[in-house]
């Protein structure tokens, strides 16, 4: 005897959706992040993803970006976990936040 004969074709296709949605975004923000990676430099993405992960406080990659207070606590991580002040110049955040603002 088989229960719910239309319902797991049609689950099945609705999970399949969510999957290849969720696919698409996180595509998305990696193409996105990584055009950013290459502008910024690996060694300085390698401090960013640190802090982001084990930071003291919870800052976005946007925030660091885009807000004097995450960019100050980020600063401020970096120097005292590592004795290193962040290799990003001004115009290279600017640079950064305009391409991540047309993405």
């Amino acid at each position: 005897m088989r229960r719910f004969t239309k319902y797991p074709s049609n689950y099945v296709q609705a999970s399949e959706d969510i999957d290849a949605a969720v696919n698409i975004e996180a595509e998305r923000a990696i193409s996105k992040y990584d055009s950013i990676r290459d502008l910024i430099g690996e060694d300085e993405w390698y401090y960013i993803e640190d802090y982001i992960l084990n930071g003291d406080d919870n800052y976005s990659f946007d925030d660091i970006l885009y807000t004097k207070k995450g960019w100050d606590a980020y600063c401020a991580w970096k120097m005292k976990e590592h004795g290193l002040k962040p290799s990003i110049t001004t115009s290279t955040r600017i640079k950064a936040a305009r391409y991540l603002r047309g993405c």
